[in-house]
């Protein structure tokens, strides 16, 4: 089945190309960490074992082997080859000279990593701490398959790392349509940058901007009303989609309230500060931002289809489960 779906989709010439003579190599190592979450150490074994002596006849496994050869493949004249003829297939573009328009989908997780390299840092996952190295990647938005990633040092944080990606992929032919990224992305710097080069936008604001503060405060009150009742995933909302200005450009703000994450908030609140003499200030304080949170957009869309195009962004979280837990990538 492996063997088959790097022949349809393409992928198969792709990777007989990138180093001479190993074609058979890379292709077993693909199919043994697809099907296996064992270390490189048995894919001798399970080579000799299985039909894919039989499909890779020339692979190359011998465990002393394999750490050099994957020394090979991170070699940055393998990596510009690898993506250039792959996006040339994921793009139906057979010209890598003539730039494709994709929208996309952005987001970094960590990968946990003990090797010591210039690119692992320590990190600090919700008081877990852990040494890993930092994964970006991109999806296209229409099909979900995946066009980019870079690693990088995991102490190096996402909003300053957008840009960068978004001009690799331009050296690979690929101009980007619309950005859809999470709030980690959603630096003024970002938006600055995405707004100089007329490169259109979904992000969350995040909550601990002043101007989102600001935008709550102002607009709270209009928002539970009956025209801005709108419902996604089976949970009903409101929504208020406001003109709004950064940089002296034009963008619009998505003002949302989450019923059951506002429950869900004052319940929080209620058990947080229940033996606090203070309490009820504290509360009143909180409550107007109980549910809400904040959409930028550069595209005027509706009030309705704004979830649907931002919420989009979790294809690339579903990969990265695929990736961590069945690919087995954090090894």
């Amino acid at each position: 089945m492996v063997d088959h779906i790097l022949k349809q989709t393409g992928l198969a010439g792709v990777i007989e190309n990138l180093i001479p003579d190993a074609g058979d190599t890379i292709k077993a190592l693909v199919a043994f960490r697809v099907l296996s979450s064992f270390p490189y150490s048995y894919a001798e074994g399970w080579h000799l074992r299985s039909f894919a002596r039989v499909l890779y006849p020339a692979a190359v496994l011998e465990s002393s082997l394999i750490s050099k050869f994957h020394v090979l493949l991170g070699n940055e004249e393998v990596y510009i080859n690898f993506f250039s003829k792959y996006l040339s297939i994921i793009t139906k573009n057979n010209t890598i000279n003539e730039q494709i328009s994709i929208p996309i989908l952005i987001d970094s997780t960590g990968l946990p990593n003990d090797i010591r390299t210039h690119l692992t840092a320590v990190n600090n996952h919700n008081g877990v701490i852990s040494n890993e190295i930092r994964l970006i990647y991109v999806l296209d938005k229409n099909t979900k398959l995946p066009i980019y990633f870079r690693y990088l040092s995991s102490n190096i944080i996402d909003n300053s790392t957008l840009i960068t990606t978004i001009n690799s992929l331009s050296t690979f032919g690929v101009d980007i349509e619309i950005v859809i990224m999470d709030a980690g992305y959603s630096s003024l710097n970002n938006l600055q940058q995405l707004l100089i080069n007329n490169i259109p936008f979904v992000t969350r604001m995040p909550s601990n901007r002043t101007d989102y503060k600001e935008l709550i405060r102002t607009y709270r009150a209009q928002l539970e009303e009956p025209e801005n009742t709108v419902v996604y995933d089976r949970k009903s909302l409101y929504g208020l989609r406001v003109p709004y200005t950064i940089f002296d450009k034009d963008i619009f703000a998505f003002i949302m309230l989450d019923l059951q994450k506002q429950f869900i908030d004052h319940d929080s609140l209620v058990q947080k500060y229940n033996n606090d003499p203070e309490g009820i200030a504290k509360m009143r304080t909180q409550n107007p931002f109980n549910g809400t949170f904040i959409i930028f957009s550069s595209v005027k869309y509706d009030v309705s289809d704004i979830l649907p195009i931002y919420y989009t962004r979790q294809s690339i979280e579903q990969s990265f489960d695929v990736s961590k837990n069945f690919a087995d990538t954090i090894h």
